[in-house]
């Protein structure tokens, strides 16, 4: 089955932290949705197919300033979440649905979502 792929590459993760110097003052949600895909890309690997993916967006996530490459200042730290609601098998398909979020650094979640993926099977 083919479709859209999300693939890590150091040019991807370069790309994503210039989205995010837009001189707002805040990450614009192109980046937030782009994370939370990449989050579930990585997580079904090559064999996997995002099937559904939706994403609702809450608090204003604000950028970390980087004083080089290496070097953070003080700002905001996000983490991409994600917890398997559901695993069923549908169409021959094995689906599991999963609830992703972007969490900020005070626990809050900014952005929330749901994502479908399909999955191999696995021998047992």
């Amino acid at each position: 089955m083919a479709g859209p792929r999300v693939i890590s590459t150091p040019a991807l993760r370069q790309r994503l932290r210039r989205i995010c110097r837009t001189g707002t003052g805040h990450c614009p949600r192109r980046a937030e949705r782009q994370w939370l895909i990449q989050l579930m890309t990585d997580w079904i690997g090559e064999q996997g197919f995002l099937k559904k993916f939706s994403c609702q967006y809450g608090a204003m996530d604000y950028p970390r300033h980087m004083k080089s490459i290496s070097e953070p200042q003080d700002g905001e730290t996000w983490y991409c979440k994600g917890k398997v609601t559901k695993k069923y098998i549908e169409g021959g398909q094995h689906l599991v649905d999963c609830k992703i979020g972007l969490e900020n650094g005070k626990g809050e979640i900014t952005t929330s979502g749901r994502a479908t993926v399909i999955l191999p099977s696995r021998s047992v």
